[in-house]
């Protein structure tokens, strides 16, 4: 897949533009980063409405509801929940 850019190069006079602007564009290919597809098994972009704050009797990840401020999960096996914002 490629974009179209501009190219600044001795070639692009103003006669040139106006005559033959084919010649003043370069073609660059597009690497830029893509989300995927529907379906694909992993999330893009963060959980909204949650957000996740240490236990410090446990040392376990708990996920609180933003709305209400209610504990939700405990994480059980250790680390973080993905995708979840971490309070402070």
């Amino acid at each position: 897949m490629f974009y179209i850019k501009n190219a600044v190069s001795k070639d692009c006079t103003l006669d040139n533009i106006l005559n033959n602007p084919i010649i003043c564009l370069k073609l660059i290919p597009n690497n830029m980063a893509k989300n995927g597809k529907v379906g694909d098994g992993h999330r893009n972009g963060a959980v909204k409405g949650r957000s996740q704050v240490e236990n410090p009797r446990t040392g376990l990840m708990t996920k609180r509801n933003d709305g209400n401020g209610r504990f939700m999960d405990v994480k059980t096996t250790g680390g973080k929940f993905k995708g979840v914002r971490t309070e402070k």
